[in-house]
């Protein structure tokens, strides 16, 4: 559960997530928004947003993606033939004077192997060049590098992005959407 606040002040609104509610509901509600004003009066969220935003999940979720891989589907990216999905939610929240809705996630996307080749290769670059600083200085090396490393390479698997949605409020429309993971070509 969520607990926000809209931009303007005006709106507080509460989100269940349960990105599980397919195991369960037919229907797949995997958002369910409620909103009150800031004097807790009840403030009527329309079931299109609801349904908009369900709808959004669930082309973007895991195991759409692996439904896209076996019929081809036109959001697959043509340069690494890899699906763009939710990883994470971050927040929901009312914004343009409550007249559009803000879905903040992180996005992920497999890395090729060429990809996974050309980070780890940066890694290694910028790791030695950091060692090679410390000895010529007399420093002694960080523990703080080596932390940094450990989190450099975990994520040599996926690239992460901050991708933003906005939903009409009333209509439940996505009317614009931006961030996200990039797509590259290291092939």
């Amino acid at each position: 559960m969520t607990l926000t606040r809209s931009y303007d002040k005006r709106l507080i609104s509460l989100l269940n997530f349960n990105p599980d509610y397919s195991q369960y509901d037919d229907e797949q509600n995997y958002f369910q928004l409620k909103a009150w004003t800031t004097k807790l009066d009840p403030w009527t969220v329309s079931e299109e947003l609801n349904q908009g935003l369900n709808a959004y999940y669930h082309d973007h979720c895991k195991t759409h993606s692996q439904t896209c891989k076996r019929l081809n589907c036109n959001r697959m990216t043509p340069t690494t033939n890899n699906h763009k999905h939710f990883n994470k939610l971050i927040s929901v929240t009312f914004a343009g004077r409550c007249s559009m809705v803000e879905l903040v996630y992180l996005e992920e996307q497999p890395r090729s192997l060429a990809e996974q080749k050309h980070y780890r290769a940066n890694i290694d670059e910028k790791y030695h060049q950091k060692n090679s600083l410390n000895k010529a200085s007399s420093e002694r090396p960080t523990s703080n590098v080596d932390d940094k490393l450990k989190k450099d390479i975990s994520n040599i698997n996926v690239r992460t992005a901050k991708k933003y949605v906005y939903f009409d409020a009333a209509t439940g429309a996505v009317k614009f959407e931006y961030g996200g993971v990039a797509d590259y070509d290291y092939d």
